[in-house]
This record gives structure tokens, C-alpha cells and sequence, in this order.
């Protein structure tokens, strides 16, 4: 009798030895819920400046989806040849000429992510690059820099924290040639 028992024990305790494995598997994890992409419109106003005059302003506007993982791109410009190298007829005319051409515009890379309360993390990377114009106090003088190409070259990359209807001057920067100001202010509004 205590031989029978004893087996049966055994057996029992087999049997929910196996089964409390599957009971205690935890049960799987639910997926992460992706959060809401919320659309956006991006203003970005490139402001120039020769003392306190404003010379030039050149907006741009760009769509952006809040917490979407891929960058937006905007790519506005020319390309711009360049002499670099010339071979002479013998009447001392140039017969062949090879260029290389360069890049000249606006680049603008923004994304952003809501972090709550109406705010939004807005990373925006902008460069700008346009061929050197003589500001009116360098055309006075009888200086001339370069008979070549000179180009203007600005690049700057913000971590914005912003509102609904916001505008941040978000950079200001001086050339060291001309003495011209550069402000850039970006602005958000949420697209309804």
C-alpha cells in the first residue's frame, strides 16, 4: 500500500512538474503602440541685414510629420560652373575649357517629436551657400578680392523647443567680409 502510494505521489508530481512550466510562462508582451504622427507646416525665414537695413528675405515652407522617424529634406538651388582649366589657340584665344561646378542654394533637414503639453522638438539643420556680392561699402573702396567665384557659405544645426503658432529667431550670425547680419527664425503651426 505505502509502494502504491508512493508511486502515485511520484506520478502526481510528474505530471504538475511539466504543467507548472506552461502555467508560469509569461504571457507575451503587447506591442508598443506607435505614437500619432501629427502633421506640421515648418517656416524658415533666412533674413539679410546690411547694418539695420533689411536687404533680402527668402522664405521656405516645409511639411513635417511629428514623431515620424525620417528626416524631411528641402534642396533649393543651382549649380554654378567654374573654370578650371583652359588650353590657348596660338591667336591666344581659349579653344577648350573644363569646369567644375559647385552647389549653390539652400539645404534644409528638419524632423520632430511631441514631448507633451502642446510642445514639439523640432531639429532643424540648415545650410546656405550663394556667391559673394560686395556689400555698398566694399563697392566704394578699389579693393577687389578675387576675379574667380567667391562663394558665401552659412550652416547651422537647432534643437527647437516649440508651440503651435511659434516663431524663435533661432540664429544670428554675422559675415566677416561683408559685415552683413544672417537671421534665421523658424516658426510651427500644427496643420488642422
Amino acid at each position: 500500500m505505502k509502494t502504491t502510494k508512493a508511486l502515485t505521489c511520484g506520478v502526481l508530481l510528474l505530471v504538475l512538474g511539466t504543467l507548472a512550466p506552461a502555467q508560469d510562462q509569461p504571457k507575451s508582451a503587447p506591442a508598443e503602440k506607435k505614437p500619432e504622427l501629427i502633421p506640421l507646416s515648418l517656416g524658415v525665414v533666412f533674413s539679410e541685414y546690411e547694418d539695420s537695413k533689411k536687404i533680402s528675405s527668402l522664405p521656405y515652407n516645409i511639411a513635417v510629420n511629428a514623431n515620424e522617424p525620417r528626416e524631411t529634406h528641402l534642396r533649393m538651388g543651382l549649380r554654378v560652373p567654374i573654370a578650371t582649366a583652359m588650353s590657348f589657340g596660338g591667336n591666344g584665344n581659349a579653344q577648350n575649357t573644363q569646369y567644375q561646378y559647385e552647389d549653390v542654394g539652400t539645404d534644409i533637414d528638419c524632423s520632430a517629436a511631441a514631448v507633451g503639453d502642446g510642445r514639439f522638438s523640432v531639429a532643424v539643420s540648415v545650410n546656405r551657400s550663394s556667391l559673394y556680392k560686395p556689400g555698398a561699402k566694399e563697392m566704394a573702396g578699389d579693393v577687389t578680392l578675387s576675379r574667380e567665384p567667391i562663394f558665401s557659405r552659412f550652416s547651422s544645426n537647432l534643437r527647437l523647443l516649440m508651440h503651435d503658432g511659434e516663431t524663435i529667431q533661432s540664429t544670428m550670425a554675422t559675415d566677416p567680409v561683408s559685415g552683413r547680419v544672417l537671421k534665421v527664425d523658424v516658426t510651427l503651426h500644427i496643420v488642422k
